[in-house]
């Protein structure tokens, strides 16, 4: 393999504890992981649904993400029943911001975006004006709402129904048929499930979850979210164990697939994380990048840097508005193995534009001075 020097941790951050919130790397949620310190502060507080356009279950842990000047962040996740609330402050006072670690596999820079913003921001109803809220999850794309016209003097505001069109028709599904299904006694107990998690409240999240597989053992959306508390507590042997029980539930449930691979990656088992990811992107493979990713990064420890170059082109076509960076950085090394040191530079300053803040960027910039030098000797 030619020496490039090695691989940032950034591509192996699957390290536990891992949260629990939706598909992927889990959301920073502000309500509970960004605290203000000043009390006085001026609060706002937005609220809505989300439903999907053609009637259907809406899927598991829609994030609510705000657009403020082109970046875009997480504000919070949607209940069970489709709704969602979260607070915004105007702060003038320095805020402290409390990251969960797990975030930084998803958007780097975002959290000290957001603190910057919030920092240095106008009040509240400044704040709201140069804003748009949307929902997301993979599968889905959603429409916007101008937060400009929901100032409210009263502190509450409604921003009414964001509403989730499905993308493409594919085998698989984000929403596991299995949950119709579910006795109301075990959907109760799924429920108050993600309450506690949504409070952070892991030990008792994980009862609930382990009281509705025990009444109803099909549930698939269930055996998923026990998973991931027990992958919070660095059991992996009972997590995988739950994941699998979700696939015996309900084999074209996408979610099981996307945590048995991040569990796999965190063992640097890579052929498991191949053929993992390769299932899931034969059921679903227009509505994952991240896999795309994990299954790229998969092939290049394998040395099939051939198909770890397709797949992270392939994720970066899928990755319209650059949520997963580190598809330039994996298609950036596989191209140094190639030889093809331009390309492979281009791609890795895509990464370092995209995520400067990353706490490998250090590392990344090294590795791009060495393939610098190596293109430099391949024209002597």
């Amino acid at each position: 393999m030619l020496r490039i020097g090695a691989l940032p941790f950034l591509i192996f951050a699957f390290a536990f504890p891992c949260n629990a919130q939706g598909v992927g790397s889990p959301p920073v949620n502000v309500n509970s992981t960004n605290t203000i310190t000043n009390p006085t502060v001026n609060t706002t507080f937005i609220s809505g649904k989300v439903m999907v356009d053609d009637g259907t279950d809406v899927p598991e842990q829609v994030s609510i993400e705000s657009v403020c000047n082109g970046r875009t962040h997480i504000e919070t996740v949607t209940d069970s029943k489709g709704h969602f609330t979260f607070q915004i402050k105007s702060p003038n006072q320095p805020a402290v911001v409390s990251e969960d670690s797990s975030d930084s596999s998803q958007r780097s820079s975002d959290a000290a975006g957001l603190l910057n913003r919030r920092v240095n921001a106008d009040p509240v109803g400044d704040y709201l004006r140069t804003c748009r809220l949307r929902g997301y999850v993979s599968g889905f794309s959603s429409n916007s709402v101008d937060l400009s016209a929901k100032t409210s003097d009263n502190g509450m505001s409604d921003v009414g129904t964001l509403v989730l069109h499905r993308l493409a028709q594919v085998e698989g599904s984000v929403v596991s048929v299995t949950t119709a299904q579910a006795p109301a006694s075990a959907k109760k107990e799924y429920d108050k499930g993600r309450d506690s998690a949504r409070n952070e409240k892991w030990e008792a999240a994980e009862k609930h979850f382990a009281r509705a597989v025990k009444q109803y053992t099909q549930f698939a959306a269930a055996w998923v979210e026990l998973g991931r508390m027990q992958m919070r507590r660095s059991d992996a042997q009972a997590a995988r164990t739950s994941f699998h029980q979700a696939l015996s539930a309900d084999a074209k449930f996408v979610l099981p697939y996307h945590q048995l691979a991040q569990l796999a990656a965190s063992e640097r088992n890579w052929k498991e994380v191949i053929d993992t990811t390769s299932t899931l992107l034969k059921l679903d493979p227009v509505n994952f990048p991240e896999d795309w990713w994990l299954n790229a990064v998969g092939n290049y420890n394998l040395n099939h840097f051939d198909l770890a170059e397709a797949s992270a082109i392939k994720g970066l076509e899928l990755d319209k508005e650059n949520r997963y960076p580190r598809l330039e950085y994996i298609l950036g090394l596989s191209l140094a193995q190639k030889h093809d040191y331009a390309g492979a530079l281009n791609h890795i300053h895509n990464y370092l534009r995209l995520a400067p803040l990353d706490p490998d960027a250090e590392n990344v910039r090294k590795q791009a001075g060495n393939i610098a030098r190596l293109a430099e000797n391949s024209q002597k």
